[in-house]
């Protein structure tokens, strides 16, 4: 019972600590004023939130399992959240208190403050993160973590978060067994390391959530849904190109010549008459014979010598007159020519009947 007792007095001055420094930190240092909330949900029903207040240099920050599935193996509790912090910021732990409305279950604890079962480390390397805190060991925790100082260190799944919808008479041995929370606990530091507008939302990141008790169990990752992210800047838009000029207006076409009229067809040429058969060339005439040679004519015989006139007896010119005799010569001649000719016609008229 003094046990008991004492826990809640410690539990009531840790409170009263906190406000106290909320009071004075409050006048201090507004400038350094942030709220950030964190959310988290699986296909599993699993679903938490972590909230991070600083004020001056009092940071709070409340972890909830806000599910409303109901609790009934150790995967389905709320053991601790990991974070990354700027390197230039650190954390010194002050308490772990019962969130408003929390309560201790399946337990006989009746005090608020669980800064014994509850540990933080600043200088881990785990998934990205470089913080955590715990209410499992998970191979990442000791004695020298927890927020109180007893030192007597941290270890199961015992003083874990049940879901805001658990049902206390279900679940199995592994959940009923030890005392847990329902449904959320809040923790306390002071932060060293600020600087005039030193902004929280710049200097966290990388939330998740861990569930069971150990780091093979499921995990949540976590997004900021308060104050909701600023948007990134939207790319400034490319100048719009300058217009192009109109084009100038085409001329209006030609007006297309009237088509010729198509000449009338020719009229398909009578077939050429098939050539007649070349004529079967004609002998050649016979050689006409060589005309006999025309007979040499006779020649013409040799006048007969004119015979000496005879000595006509002179007569006295007184007593006769001398008649005119043609000359015998002459007459033979054309004689013997008439007769020529009269053979030589009868001849070529028999040389031509027998041609």
């Amino acid at each position: 019972m003094a046990q008991i007792n004492s826990q809640k007095l410690i539990g009531y001055i840790t409170c009263g600590l906190s406000s106290l420094a909320i009071t004075i930190a409050g006048p201090m240092s507004q400038a350094n004023a942030t709220a950030l909330s964190y959310q988290g949900s699986d296909s599993a029903g699993r679903e938490a939130t972590a909230s991070f207040d600083l004020v001056g240099s009092l940071l709070t920050v409340t972890l909830s399992n806000t599910s409303q599935s109901d609790v009934l193996v150790p995967i389905d509790v709320l053991t601790g959240v990991f974070f990354k912090l700027d390197s230039s910021i650190k954390l010194d732990p002050i308490s772990a208190v019962l969130g408003n409305s929390s309560q201790i279950v399946y337990g006989s604890q009746t005090g608020g403050n669980v800064s014994s079962e509850w540990a933080y480390d600043g200088g881990l390397k785990r998934d990205g993160a470089n913080s955590g805190i715990s209410a499992a060991g998970l191979g990442l925790f000791g004695k020298d973590d927890t927020f109180s100082t007893s030192k007597s260190g941290v270890g199961g799944l015992d003083y874990g978060i049940l879901s805001a919808g658990d049902k206390s008479s279900t679940g199995n041995e592994g959940v009923t067994k030890q005392p847990l929370i329902s449904s959320s606990v809040i923790f306390s530091f002071n932060v060293a390391g600020l600087t005039t507008g030193f902004d929280l939302s710049k200097s966290l990141s990388n939330v998740f959530f861990q569930y069971g008790t150990a780091t093979s169990e499921p995990t949540v990752n976590a997004k900021l849904v308060s104050p909701a992210p600023a948007p990134e800047p939207a790319p400034e838009p490319a100048p719009a190109p300058e217009p192009a000029p109109a084009p100038a207006p085409a001329p209006a076409p030609a007006p297309a010549p009237e088509p010729a009229p198509a000449p009338e067809p020719a009229p398909a040429p009578e077939p050429a008459p098939a050539p007649a058969p070349a004529p079967e060339p004609a002998p050649a005439p016979a050689p006409a014979p060589e005309p006999a040679p025309a007979p040499a004519p006779a020649p013409a015989p040799e006048p007969a010598p004119v015979p000496a006139p005879a000595p006509v007896p002179e007569v006295p010119t007184s007593q006769t007159q001398l008649k005119s005799v043609p000359e015998p010569s002459t007459m033979a001649a054309l004689s013997l020519f008439g007769l020529s000719t009269i053979r030589l016609k009868k001849k070529n008229k028999k040389d031509d009947l027998q041609a």
